[in-house]
Order: C-alpha cells, then structure tokens, then sequence
C-alpha cells in the first residue's frame, strides 16, 4: 500500500524533508503526551540545485556545510562552537536544521552551555524549544560504511540500548535551568532498509529503554559528506606501499564509536 506523504519545503534550495503522514500524526502525539515515547522516520532529500557528490569537495563535511547549506541562525551556533568531544558536527548541525524545518524548533542552548550534577553525567547534544516544551536532542549516526557487510538486527539494538541509556541519564542529571522532561534521539542513516532494521529492533526494546524518548530516524541518502570522510592511508605491507580508504566520519557523535566488520555506529552518550 502506497502511503500518502508530506513535504517540507522552505525558502532554501539545499534540501527538503518529506515523510508519511502516519509519522507526523504520531510525532503530534508525543509531542503533546510527555509520557509517549514513539519512533519516527522521514527523508531528507537534496534538491536539484544541491547535489554535494556534483562538488570535489563533497566528503568534506565543513565545505558542505559552509559553503553549500543555508543554515539557519541556531545551526551555524552549534556550527561554530566546540562541542564536548568527537567530530560529529555536521550531524548535530543538520539535526538541528532538520527540527527547525519541520517543527519550528528554536535553539534553547548547546552541548557546552548544558550543566549536568553530578559533571561526569552523560551528555546531550543540544536542547531546543518546540511549542513552548524544552527537548534535550541526542544525534547518532547508523550506517555500514564500506557496504560489504550489511547493518545487522544485532547492531541496532546494540546502538538504540546505548543511546537510550544515555538519554535517561542525561535527562535524570541535567540541572534545573536546563532541565526537560523529554528527549529527542536523532539517528541519521544512509538507506531505507537501515531505517526498517532500527525500527523492528526499537519495537522489541523493553519499555524501561524506550520510556518517553522520540526517535527519529532521518534517512539521508547520497549525502556522503554525513558518513564517510575518506583519508588515504598507506599501508606497508612486505615492502609494498598500498592507498585505501578509510572512514573516520564519526568518532564519534560525541566521544565514542565502534567499528566491526566494515560497520560504523555510535555507542556514544558523551564521556564513556
């Protein structure tokens, strides 16, 4: 069964965001039940007049976002300022563009600004307002970066138990100026059927990981610059100098990430 979709289009020429609208109904519905966790998935979709693979400079995550995006005022704010550990600015940067776009999300404060009791808690990456509520916003990435091996049922469960551990931590530690009552767990992956696994395993989570949490799974595809950052690394091997590419796009979305078997997924939650 087809099913009928909603398009998100703004006044800029670099992406769009589309969803059915069965995933706007049940965002709708958590949004205004703070005991309602629920899972998510939209598209975003380049436009004709931004195709970062048309660029040389596509797989570098600055360029793009610098000279290619139309940021808003609270992306190039998270853009620009350090974050407590990792190279996952572009994710938290379009995460946050990606929540201004369809749902009005304005910036309540960055990951540096956020204070945690006891310091050592778990962190997360940004908070925004939406409808006048507070969400704490943590973004991952989900993807399979050499394509030889597929993202397996196993290593989604493993990311969302990770994150979603975080994300009751960090929510129980915030302090009171920056405190919400609900969070946002943003997941970028790189195809549809990454999207289909995180759900069947986000489905079968216990209900003490899912808690009120909104999941958000943003399908991005051909935007290499959000998963690969590709270095050529010489390797000598019996005298012989050999060039390949490596990935290092997320390590990690904010300090840690596991590699196994040609897969790249965050198990991060900030200082682990």
């Amino acid at each position: 069964m087809v099913q009928s979709r909603s398009y998100h289009f703004t006044s800029n020429t670099d992406f769009y965001m589309c969803s059915a609208l069965t995933e706007n109904g049940k965002w709708m519905d958590a949004l205004h039940n703070t005991f309602k966790p629920c899972f998510i998935v939209n598209e975003m979709v380049h436009m004709h007049r931004f195709d970062p693979t048309n660029h040389a400079n596509h797989l570098d995550e600055q360029y793009v976002l610098e000279n290619l995006m139309e940021l808003s005022f609270g992306s190039q704010k998270i853009m620009n300022e350090p974050n407590a550990g990792g190279s996952s600015m572009s994710t938290e940067v379009l995460s946050f563009e990606t929540l201004h776009r369809m749902y009005g999300a304005e910036l309540e404060a960055t990951e540096m600004d956020i204070e945690y009791c006891p310091m050592s808690s778990k962190k997360t990456d940004y908070s925004v307002k939406i409808s006048g509520t507070v969400f704490g916003v943590s973004v991952t990435r989900a993807f399979n970066y050499l394509g030889k091996n597929e993202f397996t049922p196993m290593q989604a469960r493993y990311l969302l138990m990770k994150k979603l551990n975080g994300v009751i931590h960090s929510t129980k530690n915030v302090v009171t100026k920056y405190s919400w009552n609900k969070q946002i767990l943003h997941v970028y992956t790189d195809t549809l059927v990454n999207s289909k696994i995180l759900r069947n395993e986000y489905l079968k989570l216990k209900k003490e990981y899912r808690i009120n949490t909104i999941v958000i799974v943003t399908v991005a595809q051909n935007a290499d610059y959000l998963f690969k950052k590709v270095k050529h690394v010489k390797l000598f091997q019996k005298g012989k100098t050999e060039c390949v590419s490596t990935d290092d796009s997320s390590l990690s979305d904010s300090d840690e990430e596991t590699e196994g078997n040609n897969f790249t997924y965050d198990l991060s939650d900030s200082e682990d």
